[in-house]
């Protein structure tokens, strides 16, 4: 079995969980994540971290390795450029952004913000100044016309209307 990692936190960064935990809305993976890091700082065990959580010793071992991995840079990070120190809610953000979801993989967007901006600019025009017959753009006519124009190679009205959707 790998080491168990030890957690480390100093006053204000406890008190800064601790703030973040009672947060009214927080999300509940987030919640989780901090709890986690809290718990095993207080000194709680993986039993008594999983019976109070509900979640399995590899849940446990991978936020607090994230929390160790990235403490050191927290550190730095909350004593400033100027060893002036930064406010709490800078260290909340940046508490946000070490135990937030990593990146997905997945296949990369196809319509960059390029294509969605020329996309958007036909929308915005009528269909009459393309000598159509029609006054109003539906999302299959307004596909047509994008394909059309050589925006894209091909688009169907249902995926055209959620990036219109996404942009405005």
């Amino acid at each position: 079995m790998a080491q168990r990692v030890k957690i480390e936190l100093s006053d204000r960064l406890e008190a800064v969980l601790t703030q973040l935990i009672s947060r009214r809305k927080i999300e509940k993976d987030l919640l989780l994540r901090l709890s986690i890091v809290l718990l095993s700082f207080k000194g709680c065990s993986y039993e008594i971290i999983k019976e109070k959580l509900h979640c399995v010793d590899s849940t446990i071992s991978k936020w607090k390795q994230r929390w160790s991995n990235n403490y050191e840079k927290l550190k730095k990070f909350i004593s400033g450029i100027d060893e002036e120190g930064v406010s709490s809610n800078e260290i909340k953000k940046e508490i946000l952004i070490i135990m937030g979801d990593a990146p997905r993989s997945g296949k990369p967007a196809i319509f960059t913000d390029e294509i969605q901006k020329k996309i958007m600019a036909v929308a915005c025009e009528t269909p009459e100044k393309y000598d159509l017959p029609f006054s109003h753009w539906t999302h299959d006519e307004l596909a047509k016309q994008v394909i059309k124009m050589e925006i894209v190679s091909n688009i169907s009205g249902r995926h055209l209307g959620r990036l219109l959707k996404k942009t405005s």
